[in-house]
């Protein structure tokens, strides 16, 4: 091979190296580019912790309906469905509301507003004496999620207490006021209907321990049973703010000798509440 030649290969190998290095060094540097390095790399954000407790507060305003037969001094006293304006407070308090087992903290209070009762003495003319119609319930409910999705049908079983009275705001008339005192056990299913809606209904069973001193004294005071039911139908509207409608229905015996106490109550209630 002539020199020349041999200069010309020696030449365009060289060139052909440096265009290697080269090009082995550009690809090294767009990598270098495009890799995150780990210390810089976007974290997850970490999930917000469960909820250990919530709170849900709330009123409402509607109508009820008292009915009872009951003994006095002077005979058998009857009341037939006497309608009312009602008022309610409720506060509803859910302990680990997000785990499969949760327990709900219930307190309630209704009373009639504006109600009075037509009295016919004999001997004079009738009248409209004002009373009072009222209840309270103090419950706790175990309460276990029907399937593993975070709205999954829920049942719960409310075991508690409750305490109805009737009463006059005077007591110079023959209307004695009274107390019954119950403990209570209540089935309840809540199922909700997409994101917005909540249906929640059960029945409820009752020992009564009437409570009244000329009844004691009498000797007629005795224990009870009373069955009935409550249903409420919920709708969210945003985060925090809940409407309402709740109906309750109850009825209640006190068996003796020679009469039979009976009580029928009723309360539709319409009820605004927000979440704490």
């Amino acid at each position: 091979m002539s020199p020349a030649l041999r200069w010309t290969a020696r030449v365009t190998s060289a060139v052909c190296a440096l265009w290697a290095l080269a090009a082995s060094a550009a690809y090294a540097e767009s990598d270098d580019a495009t890799e995150t390095p780990a210390s810089t790399a976007p974290k997850e954000p970490s999930a917000s912790p469960a909820r250990a407790i919530r709170v849900e507060a709330g009123t409402g305003l509607g109508a009820g309906t008292l009915s009872f037969v009951r003994p006095t001094a002077t005979g058998e006293q009857s009341l037939e469905n006497a309608p009312f304006v009602a008022s309610e407070l409720a506060l509803h308090v859910r302990i680990q509301p997000e785990a499969e087992w949760s327990f709900d903290l219930l307190v309630a209070y209704q009373t009639s507003v504006g109600f009075s009762v037509q009295l016919e003495p004999l001997f004079a003319l009738p009248e409209r004496l004002p009373v009072r119609a009222q209840r309270t319930e103090l419950s706790l409910a175990p309460t276990l999620r029907l399937g593993s999705r975070p709205r999954a049908p829920e049942l719960a079983l409310p075991i508690g207490a409750a305490f109805r009275t009737f009463s006059p705001n005077v007591h110079q008339y023959a209307i004695a006021d009274y107390t019954l005192a119950s403990a209570l056990l209540r089935a309840e299913l809540q199922i909700h209907l997409g994101e917005w809606v909540d249906l929640q209904a059960g029945p409820e069973v009752e020992w009564l321990a009437v409570i009244d001193a000329s009844w004691n004294h009498e000797s007629t005071c005795c224990s009870g049973v009373g069955f009935g039911g409550q249903g409420v139908f919920r709708a969210r509207v945003g985060e925090t703010l809940r409407f309402a409608v709740a109906y309750r229905e109850s009825h209640a015996f006190a068996p003796a000798s020679s009469w039979r106490f009976k009580q029928i109550e009723r309360f539709l209630t319409v009820r605004i509440a927000g979440e704490l």
